[in-house]
């Protein structure tokens, strides 16, 4: 496939890095990013910040984003049936569509677990 810039195959490694990075802050600078009641506000709250510090250093990319997509629908799930509107849903979308897509890509360049 012809490309225009071909020399940006060389960075292809870069991309989920920087995806990984985005994601991660989100979930330690925003540890309420999450509707919960405030029953399991904390506890999703440490799981998210736990979770971010995973991501931000690469370890375990691939087992830890599932658990990203579960507590997006999880929540999704527990508003609908509670009847009350999801709180920033564009940008819990976009974060559910890069974890997905983090899922499969792998983690990146700087990580523990990169492919070998």
């Amino acid at each position: 496939m012809l490309s225009i810039f071909p020399n940006l195959f060389n960075y292809s490694y870069l991309a989920p890095t920087i995806l990984k990075v985005a994601v991660a802050l989100i979930l330690i600078f925003y540890p309420y990013f999450f509707h919960f009641s405030d029953k399991y506000r904390k506890i999703t709250a440490f799981f998210q910040v736990i979770i971010g510090l995973f991501l931000i250093t690469g370890m375990y990319t691939q087992i830890i984003t599932p658990l990203i997509v579960l507590l997006i629908v999880i929540e999704a799930i527990v508003l609908k049936i509670r009847g009350i509107k999801i709180e920033n849903g564009l940008a819990k979308f976009l974060l559910l569509i890069i974890s997905i897509s983090l899922m499969f890509s792998g983690p990146g360049l700087f990580s523990i677990d990169l492919p070998l």
